[in-house]
């Protein structure tokens, strides 16, 4: 485990010699940490370093996440990709969608740049 460790340690110093880079680095394998450490600064302005529970936003990082779930429940029927997103929601949560005027399928939201805002109805 240490050579693991090691050749983890040699791998990410190379490549931060070539790039900046501000974040965490976790490596896991089967439950165990081989690697954790923060780097860069959370916020430059201020001079607060990141640390190991620093929280980023991930911005449209997780759209080929979600893409790939929403097209696996496809793949076992679970859901139809052309059916309007709202028939998937429960009654009291309604999707408003800027820009449009119509219903989206979930097949044209995987597909959009438009921001969708999520509101209780009341």
């Amino acid at each position: 485990m240490q050579a693991i460790q090691s050749k983890l340690q040699t791998y990410i110093n190379e490549y931060l010699k070539l790039w900046d880079f501000y974040g965490v680095i976790q490596v896991i394998q089967k439950g165990e940490v081989l690697f954790e450490k923060a780097y860069g600064y959370a916020s430059i302005e201020f001079g607060i370093k990141n640390d190991l529970n620093s929280r980023f936003s991930i911005a449209s990082l997780s759209k080929q996440f979600t893409a790939f779930a929403i097209m696996l429940l496809c793949d076992k029927k679970m859901i139809d990709i052309d059916q309007p997103a709202n028939v998937y929601l429960p009654a009291d949560l309604k999707m408003i969608f800027l820009l449009a005027i119509t219903e989206w399928s979930i097949l044209e939201m995987l597909y959009s740049k438009s921001i969708l805002i999520k509101s209780r109805q009341r």
